[in-house]
């Protein structure tokens, strides 16, 4: 019978990251990592059971949480997709340390893209398997069939037809800029609430763009904001006031929040 064993690591921010190591009985025949799906945990079905066909088959399996789902340490709203990476690696460094480094690596869903953009970066792997993981766009495009002219309307960049030049044919740069915003806040508060196991039913986010000069800019450091963005949260859900405090909170733990009030580098170059 395969052993399991509950362990501990600790990642490069310093949080500890709860998993479960899944060794075989018999025959060893290589290790890998479980990375799981996106607002998942180690301890889904999907983890257990592959974790323990694969040890019943000689491979053993690390299986973990990704920072602040789970029982891992630290704040998954303020994570991202790139500290998920690291997280990944953090798991990979730690299994070669205390066992053997990993053969092969193994995401569903959003795991899936993890392992996918970090394999070639991990010079023991042999493998790599997915689960519910497009690889590419291409792989979903039947989704949006009979949706190209909505598409391509929705997707094209113009200005109003007050603007020099514009033609109205479609939406305005800054409103990509909001919408990006919009998206991040909102995916944040539901990370947030689905790990928390909060009732958060709907969550929508109205945006509004405008420039502020001399005495209305607002001022942060000593710097002069022209550029302002107000922001509506609305919450439908059988939350507390303590709850949905904590939630405008996690509004502005957004990485594109995060990223537009620290500043943003543009280098320019031709391709």
């Amino acid at each position: 019978m395969a052993i399991i064993r509950q362990v501990t690591f600790e990642n490069r921010d310093g949080n500890q990251l709860a998993g479960r190591f899944n060794l075989p009985a018999g025959q060893f025949r290589g290790s890998a990592v479980f990375a799981h799906c996106f607002t998942c945990s180690k301890d889904t079905l999907a983890a257990s059971r592959i974790a323990a066909g694969l040890a019943e088959r000689g491979i053993a399996v690390l299986r973990f949480d990704f920072t602040g789902l789970g029982q891992s340490d630290g704040d998954f709203a303020s994570s991202g997709f790139a500290g998920n990476l690291a997280d990944l690696e953090d798991a990979c460094a730690w299994l070669g340390a205390t066992y053997q480094a990993p053969d092969l690596l193994i995401g569903h869903s959003l795991g899936g893209a993890a392992v996918l953009a970090l394999a070639n970066q991990i010079e023991t792997i042999k493998g790599v398997a997915t689960i519910g993981t497009p690889a590419v766009a291409s792989h979903v495009l039947h989704l949006f069939d009979g949706a190209d002219d909505d598409i391509d309307q929705k997707g094209r960049a113009d200005e109003p037809v007050d603007v020099s030049g514009g033609l109205d044919s479609g939406a305005a740069p800054y409103d990509f800029l909001l919408a990006g915003l919009g998206a991040c806040t909102a995916m944040t508060l539901r990370m947030y609430a689905a790990r928390k196991k909060w009732p958060l039913d709907e969550v929508s986010v109205l945006l509004r763009h405008e420039k502020r000069h001399g005495q209305d800019g607002a001022v942060a450091d000593g710097v002069a904001r022209l550029d302002h963005m107000a922001r509506t949260i609305t919450i439908e859900g059988d939350l507390d006031e303590v709850q949905i405090a904590r939630l405008l909170e996690i509004a502005d733990k957004c990485p594109v929040h995060k990223s537009l009030e620290a500043g943003v580098s543009v280098e320019t170059k031709l391709g």
